[in-house]
């Protein structure tokens, strides 16, 4: 992966993330009670959406991706 896309890629998750960030929480909490479990599942959550951007080729909205 180059600079540039990676740029690209943070850029997407930092936009993602301000704008679901909430939810991903609130979808975390539902999950699992505990709030230590809760805080590794939400860095999951996370990961796993930076890691999508790299593929993504803007054919849906970020809420779809």
């Amino acid at each position: 992966m180059t600079t540039s896309n990676v740029s690209g890629q943070d850029d997407l998750y930092e936009q993602a993330a301000a704008e679901y960030g909430a939810a991903l929480a609130r979808l975390a909490r539902g999950y699992e009670a505990d709030p230590d479990k809760r805080r590794d599942l939400l860095q999951e959550i996370h990961l796993a959406l930076w890691r999508s951007f790299a593929g993504f080729v803007a054919l849906c909205s970020l809420r779809m991706a």
